[in-house]
């Protein structure tokens, strides 16, 4: 009986399930023929090579960049826009600012789609109105110095305020600084410089 071996995966090539399948495949119908003595020539290699003897191909996947984010911004460009000055006591002793006669705003712009946004102070020692929102492309909305209190906190302290939306980058152009102002009238004064940028 004459036959040629069943040639298996050289190995210049991984293992590979599927061609180790087709031979198992072919073998078993092979089998009973081979029993019976019959002549049986096969051109078989059974080598299932996958990229072998070839040049290396380039399988490296490029990983898409990512979405560009909007951005948005604050106006008036100015630093500082708004310089609130008031007796030592009150900004020491805190409170609404507004509602104490002191206001001071910047104007959050939009880029060119949705912006669910949240403004949030980088310090405990002052908040702003309002603290989120949603604006259309290009629409803008006031956002105000509210409360505040100075005890807790050193001369020359600066605060941040970071406006974040899903699809935007953070924006932190909103900030002020703690001063002492010295003296007004008699009366020992400090001051809280706003900037818009």
């Amino acid at each position: 009986m004459n036959s040629l071996p069943l040639v298996r995966q050289t190995a210049c090539c991984p293992p590979n399930a599927a061609a180790e399948n087709q031979l198992r495949v072919i073998k078993a119908l092979l089998r009973p023929r081979l029993r019976k003595g019959g002549v049986v020539l096969l051109a078989l290699h059974g080598i299932f090579l996958l990229g072998c003897g070839g040049a290396a191909s380039n399988s490296t996947i490029s990983t898409p960049a990512p979405p560009s984010l909007a951005t948005s911004s604050f106006s008036p460009s100015c630093s500082p826009c708004t310089v609130i000055t008031a007796p030592l006591t009150t900004l020491k002793n805190g409170g609404n600012l507004p509602t104490l006669g002191y206001n001071a705003v910047c104007t959050l712009k939009a880029g060119n789609t949705l912006m669910n946004w949240t403004a949030t102070p980088s310090g405990s020692w002052f908040t702003v109105t309002p603290s989120f929102g949603a604006l259309q492309p290009n629409a803008s909305t006031p956002i105000q110095l509210a409360n505040f209190t100075g005890s807790a906190i050193p001369y020359g302290t600066k605060g941040l305020v970071t406006i974040s939306a899903s699809g935007y980058t953070d924006n932190t152009g909103m900030g002020l600084v703690y001063q002492q102002a010295g003296i007004a009238n008699g009366v020992a004064v400090d001051s809280i410089s706003v900037s818009c940028q």
